[in-house]
């Protein structure tokens, strides 16, 4: 008897203290959370990166259409997904700007945020291989937020990675920022 009282004590302790979130709370715990960013200093930029998991991204893709949730999301886990933003040092100024001499270091960035980030970005699995970046989207804002966002996208589960590896043509330094395996509340739907 004391070892099922013990046992269903178990239980109860280990189901109650993973957070379980219904879909709003969930995408804005992968937006918001600090336990969720991981952060990088140069002399001139900060670069914050935050993983997004497949269900908060499909929730923000389809919002709380459960069938196509769960039509794509068996795709989804083979992935891994991250949000790249990047700051000038004071979090004020338009990074786009920040330390260039012309217009032509800012076209320069412009395009290379458009076009070509994606080739100076990989993940470093538990194996030690490097997986290139599959996929990227710069979020243009247009001088409404000081910083540049950028979703990048690697063909390996979040399981798998160790950690991101980033050439900045922003500062030209090589970042090497490893990933935090934390407990990620289940959504609730």
């Amino acid at each position: 008897m004391k070892s099922v009282f013990l046992l269903m004590f178990g239980f109860f302790v280990i189901t109650g203290c993973q957070k379980k979130l219904i879909s709003s709370d969930y995408v804005n715990w992968f937006k918001h959370s600090k336990e969720n960013l991981i952060s990088s200093n140069s002399e001139n930029f900060i670069y914050e990166i935050r993983y997004i998991s497949p269900e908060a991204s499909l929730l923000m893709e389809f919002g709380e259409q459960k069938d196509s949730i769960e039509k794509y999301l068996h795709e989804d886990k083979e992935w891994s997904k991250f949000e790249l933003k990047i700051f000038a040092k004071d979090k004020k100024q338009d990074v786009l700007k920040y330390a260039i001499q012309n217009d032509i270091e800012y076209y320069e960035r412009l395009q290379y945020l458009i076009a070509h980030i994606n080739q100076d970005i990989q993940v470093i699995d538990k194996t030690n291989k490097e997986v290139p970046c599959a996929f990227h989207h710069y979020e243009r804002t247009y001088k409404i937020t000081p910083f540049a966002n950028v979703i990048i996208s690697f063909q390996t589960s979040i399981e798998n990675v160790k950690a991101i590896k980033f050439y900045s043509k922003f500062d030209k330094i090589d970042l090497n920022i490893p990933i935090k395996q934390n407990q990620t509340p289940q959504l609730k739907l």
